[in-house]
């Protein structure tokens, strides 16, 4: 009982007295909104207000969801697709990019500082210029220039600020005032342009420039109220050009240069010619044919020194060449030559030359046919004035007509002709004629074949108006080594 007792006691005071320790784990706290983790925010490497989650390049801020697209080949607004037309995108040295056309669209004129714009394919057409302040570079995004027309309305398109400098490349202009217009000391550089069906002053004017250069370029089609190229610059040089199908009121081409080159150029059905005036001249496989104006196809004034290299002038209404000097030079004398040139089939002079200040002339390896008219003295070369030399070496004159010299009418000077052949001339009196106008004239040939039977001269090799006239000698023709027929 007392057992029992003490063990129910014992129990009891097992039951509710203190309880051993015993290892429990903590309770964790109960989460709260405030003491959850925080998960990073995506970031906005560029600063161009869109996150790394939904711009498709967080490293370029240009590039965002409805960005404006430039013309670079990149998607900027993030839509999988890459615009390549209708863009005209100004890259500023050291600045964004901006929408050239939509600044030419909606302000006034816009000036570039410096920089290169690029044009995808297109035809862009603004009634504002665009004005050239630094060093800039316009060119095609797929460097060829039959997709990208750009023109402006009633202003010229481009505007050459002074000092400037601009190099166009892969581009087709237009418009209805000049395409391109330069300033005093502005460098204009064009590869692989085109002028197409202008309706304008001028293509190209230049004032007081410092240097044009047009490589591998066509300009065709244009209508001009001047010159089709008004050219007042230091140096100009046509290169690889080919100029066909214009209509000018003044010259084809009007270059006032300390030097010209034009280089494998061909113009064909044009309405005006090539005028060249002072400094020096390089001309390289030039081709003038098929105009239709009454100017010489190439005239050149007052030029002091250069050559002409494969000329070639033909079925022209004017006369072929011209060469003119009336201002003594600077230099010791004034000389040019002229070495395969081939004048054919032009209604006036296959080739004149008239100095009343010294000039040289000298001429190699040419040929001069079917020139001339009726109404024309010196079918195939005219020499005129007391200070034109003309000095030739195997010069063949071929089947020319004229009034008087069917072959040459000299009225001045002295011309001198070797190792040519000289056939089939037609004229009043004769092939070659010699007319005293100056107080001198005297035209020699030295072992000159003259033709016989078919090939004969009408109706006389060589003629003098000393021998008609009394100009007591001083006009004279003299042949050597293959004799003439007098008339």
């Amino acid at each position: 009982m007392d057992v029992r007792i003490g063990s129910v006691l014992m129990s009891v005071a097992c039951i509710h007295g203190p309880l051993a320790p015993t290892e429990t784990s903590p309770t964790p706290p109960i989460p709260t909104e405030s003491s959850k983790p925080t998960e990073p925010k995506p970031a906005d490497r560029d600063g161009d207000g869109f996150t790394a989650d939904i711009d498709c390049d967080d490293a370029n801020s240009t590039i965002y969801p409805g960005a404006p697209e430039f013309c670079d080949a990149i998607d900027q607004d993030c839509d999988d697709e890459v615009e390549t037309t209708d863009l005209l995108t100004y890259f500023p040295t050291g600045e964004r990019p901006r929408d050239l056309l939509a600044e030419l669209e909606s302000r006034g004129r816009v000036r570039l500082e410096g920089g290169r714009v690029v044009a995808c394919p297109g035809t862009y057409s603004v009634s504002q210029t665009t004005e050239i302040a630094g060093v800039v570079e316009i060119v095609s995004s797929e460097k060829a220039r039959d997709g990208v027309v750009w023109g402006a309305v009633d202003v010229s398109t481009l505007q050459l600020l002074p000092g400037s400098q601009l190099t166009v490349e892969g581009i087709t202009l237009t418009g209805e005032g000049p395409a391109v217009i330069a300033a005093d000391g502005a460098r204009l550089r064009l590869t692989d342009v085109a002028v197409s069906e202008a309706e304008v002053d001028e293509v190209i004017a230049m004032f007081g420039s410092q240097e044009l250069t047009v490589q591998d370029s066509v300009f065709e089609g244009s209508t001009t109220t001047g010159d089709l190229f008004r050219l007042d610059a230091a140096a100009v040089s046509f290169i690889d050009v080919h100029i066909q199908g214009n209509d000018t009121s003044g010259a084809l081409l009007f270059s006032e240069s300390s030097q010209h080159t034009l280089n494998n150029v061909v113009l064909t059905d044009n309405l005006g010619g090539v005028e060249l005036l002072d400094g020096a001249v390089e001309l390289s496989s030039v081709t003038v044919s098929l105009g239709r104006g009454a100017a010489p196809a190439i005239h050149l004034r007052e030029i002091e020194s250069g050559f002409a290299n494969g000329v070639v002038v033909s079925d022209n209404p004017g006369d072929g060449i011209r060469f003119d000097r009336t201002v003594p030079t600077t230099l010791p004398f004034a000389f040019m030559s002229f070495d395969n040139i081939v004048g054919e089939r032009n209604a006036g002079s296959g080739f004149i030359l008239s100095a009343s200040a010294d000039q040289i002339i000298g001429m190699d390896e040419s040929r001069f046919e079917g020139n001339g008219g009726p109404l024309v003295d010196g079918g195939g070369v005219r020499v005129l004035g007391a200070g034109a030399i003309l000095e030739t070496g195997g010069v063949d004159l071929i089947g020319n007509t004229a009034n008087r010299g069917g072959a040459v009418y000299l009225g001045g000077g002295f011309a001198y002709f070797e190792d040519s052949m000289i056939w089939s001339n037609t004229a009043s009196d004769g092939a070659l004629f010699v007319e005293d106008l100056v107080g001198y004239a005297l035209l020699e040939t030295v072992c000159v074949n003259f033709g016989e039977d078919v090939t004969a001269n009408a109706p006389a090799d060589a003629v003098s108006a000393a021998d008609s006239l009394d100009l007591v000698g001083k006009a004279s023709v003299t042949c050597t080594g293959g004799g003439c027929t007098l008339f």
